[in-house]
């Protein structure tokens, strides 16, 4: 991935996860802020107001919004953008509590054992950073072996997708199983 983009996207991811939210309270709608910051700081969704928006939640009592947005690409395709109201509470981070809206301090105390996690997110990490992780570089390269096209890698789902087709492959053990024959079809 280009530099600067994953840059930009590290700068957004901590701009939105430092949006201070709580459930179940008016705290929650931020994340409406936060797009409007996105939405009017983008050349491209100032120039097109009417491919961005916010779609009330009928009957909310804390009066929430979708945020939704459409980005046509130079050819036929269109990135669809749509989030929902759904919030981590800090209470979740135990002794880390203070660190929970600063991803970057928080990274930082998990990598150097300071966290106090229990065993269920510990084996979601440890499962999260092991075999089914596919090296960059070798993305970049991977085609379908039916239509040549590049795959998405959905590494939670330890599968590529082929977006024309509707299909996936699966990632056993970080090897990716190219085989149409055993590619399944989202359809």
């Amino acid at each position: 991935m280009n530099t600067q983009r994953a840059q930009r996207i590290l700068e957004l991811l901590g701009d939105y996860v430092g949006t201070a939210t709580a459930t179940s309270t008016p705290l929650e709608t931020n994340n409406q802020v936060f797009f409007e910051k996105y939405f009017a700081a983008s050349p491209y969704f100032r120039e097109h107001p009417e491919l961005c928006g916010f779609d009330p939640v009928p009957g909310d009592a804390l009066g929430r919004c979708v945020p939704w947005a459409l980005y046509k690409g130079g050819g036929p395709d269109t990135i669809v953008m749509i989030h929902h109201s759904d919030t981590v509470d800090t209470e979740d981070y135990g002794g880390n509590r203070d660190a929970a809206l600063r991803p970057r301090e928080l990274t930082e105390r998990y990598r150097a054992g300071a966290a106090d996690l229990d065993g269920d997110v510990l084996a979601q990490a440890a499962v999260s950073r092991t075999a089914d992780q596919l090296d960059p570089r070798l993305l970049e390269i991977l085609a379908c072996p039916e239509d040549k096209g590049p795959l998405l890698y959905f590494a939670d789902e330890a599968v590529l997708y082929n977006p024309r087709l509707h299909r996936t492959y699966a990632v056993r053990d970080g090897i990716p199983v190219l085989l149409v024959d055993q590619a399944r079809s989202t359809r």
